[in-house]
């Protein structure tokens, strides 16, 4: 028989695999439901809450009769007596009311008293949208995004008019629109990077490697828990200049920006100034004094992140280990008081 004639018959006889030789690739079972489904631990789920006690409050204290009467008009002592049908009746579409109630009513339920108590405006506008995903998923399967009250042009009108009157408060009582965080200062950075030298312990070195790259990369906590070592990456910069000839040997991360589903490449410097706001100095003490072979950067944060149960937020697991780890590196304060050198 010719080596021709061996090669077509080897492959025409496929091979045989028992029931017993085959592996398994099936997973537990586990019912997983509606991916739709909200977990009630989530911040979205959270967030929905707040929203719906706030609805709650207009329809006791502020939603009036239909002026003038309609037979159709419902009173509703709650968000959970809204039917899909009460919302196809223009006498019962209480959105546009509702927008005035968080533009000009709607107060900071932990401190319910004066005007200068009133939400602020990223507060109001995100109540007002939730309250829509709320029945936007209570009817999905009878097509509830396409109910007139959830008009796309007048919705953004209704947005427009909450914002107008937000700043118009903030106008009037001397205050800003949006108050965003506050920064670190240098000096406070230096600080802290200080107080995880002094503790002298491995969790010390990877707490301040970890702010390292937090500060260069502008990351959020999850963003930088989630580093894998096999992503680093050497990259050399050169300059596209022809009478530039230096060159600049730098380290490449991969970064998943989890809020707004991006994703980049970026690079980092060495710092021009300390080694206590240096990477590279962070990292180089981790790698040589951690005899942990874990493949992630930062093992504990990224246990921790990926230990979650369905729904959490990632930032508020990352976030709360980073305030434990912080009070404990905080103690050395104490015991060394007013010689802290940074």
């Amino acid at each position: 028989m010719c080596q021709a004639t061996i090669d077509a018959t080897e492959e025409a006889v496929p091979e045989v695999i028992t029931q017993d030789d085959e592996p398994s690739t099936e997973l537990p079972s586990k019912d997983l439901g509606n991916i739709l489904d909200e977990d009630k631990n989530s911040q979205r789920s959270k967030l929905h809450k707040s929203a719906l006690q706030h609805l709650d409050i207009y329809f006791r204290e502020y939603r009036k009769p239909a002026d003038p009467p309609s037979n159709d008009y419902k009173s509703f002592k709650s968000y959970k007596d809204v039917l899909y049908e009460d919302l196809l009746s223009p006498a019962n579409n209480f959105f546009g009311k509702l927008a005035n109630y968080f533009a000009e009513r709607a107060v900071n339920r932990r401190k319910r008293s004066t005007v200068g108590d009133l939400l602020s405006y990223t507060c109001a506008l995100n109540y007002f949208s939730a309250i829509k995903n709320h029945y936007l998923d209570e009817f999905r399967e009878k097509k509830g995004s396409q109910l007139a009250c959830f008009d796309e042009r007048t919705w953004k009108q209704y947005q427009g008019k909450i914002r107008t009157s937000k700043f118009q408060q903030a106008r009037e009582n001397g205050k800003k629109v949006v108050d965003s965080k506050e920064m670190a200062t240098e000096d406070e950075q230096r600080g802290l990077a200080a107080i995880c030298l002094w503790n002298r312990t491995i969790e010390g070195i990877n707490f301040f490697c970890l702010n390292k790259l937090l500060l260069h990369l502008g990351a959020r906590c999850c963003e930088a828990a989630g580093q894998w070592k096999k992503d680093l990456r050497y990259h050399v910069i050169r300059s596209d200049q022809e009478w530039e000839t230096d060159e600049f040997d730098v380290l490449q991360f991969y970064l998943d920006r989890n809020k707004t589903s991006t994703n980049g490449q970026p690079v980092i410097f060495n710092h021009r100034k300390t080694i206590l706001l240096d990477l590279y100095f962070a990292l180089a003490l981790q790698f040589l004094l951690d005899e942990n072979d874990d493949p992630c950067v930062y093992p504990e944060f990224h246990a921790a992140v990926q230990g979650k149960k369905a729904g959490d937020s990632l930032d508020s697991k990352a976030a709360t280990l980073w305030t434990q780890i912080y009070k404990r590196m905080a103690k050395i304060v104490d015991l060394f008081p007013g010689k802290l050198c940074v």
